[in-house]
């Protein structure tokens, strides 16, 4: 790999600060000074941050058994990044860090031999390297061996770091969560369950690899453009089980009481810690809710049933609290009841109409 000139980051960390196209160009012409070769470099990497997503929410993708409903991954206790800008990791180059959970760092990272893109790695954090994080750490890295599908993110690599950390490295998704994407593109009820339709096939094709993913989500579904088309991705992998355990081992005794999900999203097998019980269906059940969603603009159980109970409360309430159907959920907004906006781009009166009957029983039934 090339060296790294030694004022790089320094004048990308300026650029980016500049944001009138003209001015920062004219800022590179002065500090790059005629060096063509570090003026590509910092405009590469202004490219390659330009295009990074947010790859972790504020709230926890993983709850448990010690977690609180408001709890963040890292929250206020994000630790500093372990590898700064300019490190080299195996082939890649790191330029930032964009995310940060229980055990892990995501970076955005460029590779540049044998060819050059923009990837996103994932690496264990340094101090979290004990046995069962590297195993739950490789656990994901075999489900991701697994798949082969265009709506989940492709894993390219893997390997160790010099300090002996494992890590892997997988496709780069630009993309909103699919909530928001369909708010901001304003799409129409049969343009959300085309795209819905494409995350039920990645799921499928999961399920059909004996894989169970327990952690689908808005924020693990993201939605990005190809030949301006929208294209969704499924990501994070990091809590999935395998119904076969020669493919992940199976989960200790420790992990087997613990509450593995996000708690709006959960399937009430999820919330029961019976973790025998849970198959396809807990997923079934996550993308019910995340069409739910996408049609009512609120989550079945909501923060008027969940916002302030305790963490066994909300257990119980996820097992037991059958939510009312997406259709009364409209209702309640055309009666001035609830203030929920419907990422749907439809007259919510029409909206209500084409929900009630086969919509409502497909989302219930999940």
């Amino acid at each position: 790999m090339e060296p790294v000139p030694p004022n790089l980051f320094e004048i990308f960390d300026r650029a980016q600060e500049i944001t009138d196209a003209a001015e920062r160009s004219a800022y590179l012409d002065r500090a790059c000074a005629g060096d063509e070769v570090l003026r590509k470099r910092v405009e590469e990497l202004l490219e390659a941050a330009r295009h990074a997503p947010a790859v972790f929410p504020e709230e926890s993708s993983v709850h448990t058994g010690n977690s609180t409903l408001a709890a963040s991954e890292g929250g206020s206790h994000l630790t500093p990044p372990h590898f700064q800008p300019g490190a080299t990791i195996g082939r890649y180059e790191v330029i930032r860090s964009i995310g940060q959970g229980g055990f892990g760092e995501v970076y955005l990272a460029v590779q540049r031999q044998p060819v050059f893109r923009n990837v996103a790695l994932k690496v264990i954090r340094k101090g979290k390297d004990n046995q069962q994080v590297i195993r739950r750490f490789e656990g994901e890295l075999q489900v991701l061996t697994l798949m082969d599908h265009p709506n989940i993110a492709k894993l390219y690599d893997a390997g160790q770091t010099d300090e002996g950390l494992p890590f892997f490295v997988m496709e780069l998704v630009s993309g909103s969560p699919i909530t928001t994407y369909c708010r901001k593109h304003e799409l129409d009820l049969r343009s959300v369950l085309n795209l819905f339709q494409q995350v039920c096939m990645a799921v499928q094709h999961a399920h059909m690899k004996g894989i169970i993913h327990r952690d689908l989500k808005p924020t693990n579904i993201l939605v990005t453009e190809v030949d301006g088309s929208p294209v969704c991705k499924v990501i994070d992998f990091g809590v999935a089980k395998a119904l076969d355990t020669s493919i992940i081992e199976a989960e200790s005794l420790t992990e087997s009481f613990q509450i593995i999900g996000t708690l709006f999203y959960m399937s009430p097998e999820q919330a029961s810690s019976d973790h025998p019980a849970i198959d396809v269906r807990a997923d079934v059940y996550s993308l019910g809710t995340v069409l739910y969603e996408l049609l009512t603009g609120l989550t079945p159980l909501t923060r008027k049933e969940l916002g302030n109970a305790t963490l066994l409360q909300a257990l119980r309430t996820i097992q037991e609290l059958e939510p009312p159907r997406p259709s009364m959920r409209l209702l309640a907004v055309l009666d001035g009841s609830s203030d929920s906006e419907p990422p749907v781009k439809t007259e919510v009166r029409t909206l209500c109409r084409e929900v009630q009957g086969d919509i409502d029983w497909i989302v219930m039934k999940a």
